[in-house]
């Protein structure tokens, strides 16, 4: 069990919590290959409201490097989509603000093709991960309805017992209808 622990510790992607496992894949990826794209300083943490003025005034929703690594250690991603639409996030923004020809977009649009190409690489992983993630979801929400189910066959039989002028009820002692 120790030996297990220090494997996961090790190596994440062992870990019995999927979002873990993903979780780790993401931030690799961010720390090792998104944050070291040449130039991409400006794309690390969000933007100085003191330099840029409007900046805020401009785009509705601010993307940085910095929230998406919070992001991923809030678990908040469950595929590779919803980590990609935070990176695209980044670069339509610079358009908005910059404009397509700015330089800035340019690295904007690099950090984007260098996750898609770190994606792609790691595919299988991703998806049996994914996979095994929604299939874990899917399980979830059938233990729910079932639960909720339960819950309607007890509501059912207290009220079908509440109308009854002959049922006994145990819950409130010494209590005949």
């Amino acid at each position: 069990d120790k030996l297990m622990k220090l494997e996961k510790t090790i190596n994440p992607l062992l870990d019995d919590d999927l979002l873990v496992a993903i979780s780790y894949l993401f931030e690799r990826i961010l720390s090792e290959h998104l944050m070291n794209v040449e130039n991409s300083w400006p794309f690390h943490h969000a933007v100085n409201k003191v330099r840029f003025k409007d900046y805020y005034d401009i785009v509705k929703t601010p993307m940085d490097l910095e929230k998406i690594k919070n992001n991923i250690l809030k678990h908040t991603y469950r595929s590779r989509a919803a980590m990609l639409a935070d990176v695209n996030l980044l670069y339509t923004n610079s358009v908005q603000y910059n404009g397509e020809a700015h330089s800035i977009t340019a690295i904007g649009s690099k950090i984007v093709q260098t996750c898609k190409e770190q994606f792609d690489e790691h595919s299988e992983q991703f998806a049996a991960l994914e996979h095994n993630l929604e299939q874990q979801a899917l399980g979830l929400m059938q233990n729910i309805d079932q639960q909720m189910n339960d819950d309607d066959e007890w509501q059912q039989m207290i009220t079908t017992e509440s109308t009854n002028p002959f049922s006994f009820h145990p819950l409130v002692e010494g209590h005949f209808a």
